[in-house]
């Protein structure tokens, strides 16, 4: 299973969170439909348990990964928060 992290950060743009997380969803089930196993694991990451978007929607993540650990796909949204975010250390 590949695992797609998308990255969240306040103010980010909803739309860039929700689209990614629903094209690998409907992926998934096309392949259980298919009697396959699904094939992604399509997690938000975040500094925070909870983030608000742009859109004023709050949004539950995980915790950043530790060191270490592997992933396969790391998506970063837009949004006017993206600045901010980058000046983050952690």
């Amino acid at each position: 299973m590949r695992r797609i992290e998308v990255l969240a950060y306040p103010d980010v743009q909803l739309l860039d969170v929700s689209g990614p997380l629903q094209v690998f969803a409907s992926a998934n089930d096309f392949k259980t439909q298919a009697g396959e196993p699904a094939a992604y694991q399509a997690v938000v990451v975040a500094a925070s348990p909870r983030i608000r978007t742009s859109a004023g929607l709050a949004l539950e993540t995980v915790a950043l990964p530790t060191r270490g650990l592997e992933i396969d796909t790391l998506i970063v949204p837009g949004g006017w928060g993206v600045n901010a975010a980058c000046e983050t250390p952690n």
